[in-house]
């Protein structure tokens, strides 16, 4: 009897460690999944951004371009204050995002930036002389809610005319009318001018 009493544990003590192992064996399987399952959505996020701040910019650049090629620029500055916002919203609601444009000086009223954004604004103007003008400087952050992405914006040479020093009496009238002003915006070319800043809510908080 005391021998199969004996018996009976050790046969109980090895289905418990099976049990164990089995359930570790699970654990960790579920734990390397769910690990995964982050780094893809994380991924995805990623190359959802950065392709959501190319059309963006590149609609801008566009719509900009040609409109000098027509009018004054005192008078394309509606393309800025007024059109940019609009490409934002399209894109923010056809892309389930959010993506504003964050400016370093100037400051439209309804694009003020929030804490993650006025951080980053000032990790990347810390940073500027050591970026290389062909660089892209961005950053990229997943927070409890959200996953957040920020690209830099540099001076380019059709935004002198509006956005550099000795501005023109009719752009500066302009200037006034659709911005305020923090100090005055005297941007030379490759000058670091803010960011484009992208939320993504996470699944379980887009409805």
């Amino acid at each position: 009897m005391i021998g199969l009493k004996k018996d009976t544990i050790i046969s109980v003590w090895n289905n418990v460690v099976v049990l164990v192992l089995i359930l570790l064996f699970v654990f960790l399987s579920f734990d390397l999944s769910y690990a995964q399952a982050l780094h893809d959505a994380e991924s995805c996020d990623l190359k959802k951004s950065k392709e959501a701040v190319n059309v963006y910019t590149g609609l801008i650049d566009h719509t900009l371009e040609n409109v000098l090629k027509e009018i004054p620029p005192h008078a394309a500055l509606s393309v800025c204050s007024r059109q940019a916002p609009r490409f934002a919203e399209i894109l923010s609601k056809s892309r389930a995002i959010i993506i504003k444009r964050i400016g370093l000086k100037r400051k439209n009223p309804d694009m003020m930036p929030d804490s993650w954004e006025e951080t980053v604004l000032k990790q990347f103007e810390a940073q500027k002389e050591q970026h290389k003008p062909d660089a892209i400087l961005e950053y990229h952050e997943n927070s409890e809610d959200f996953f957040r992405y920020a690209r830099g914006i540099y001076m380019k040479k059709a935004c002198i005319s509006c956005h550099g020093g000795n501005l023109d009496p009719a752009v500066e009238k302009q200037i006034g009318a659709y911005y305020f002003q923090e100090d005055p915006a005297e941007f030379s070319e490759g000058d670091f001018m803010g960011i484009i800043s992208v939320k993504i809510p996470h699944e379980e908080h887009r409805n």
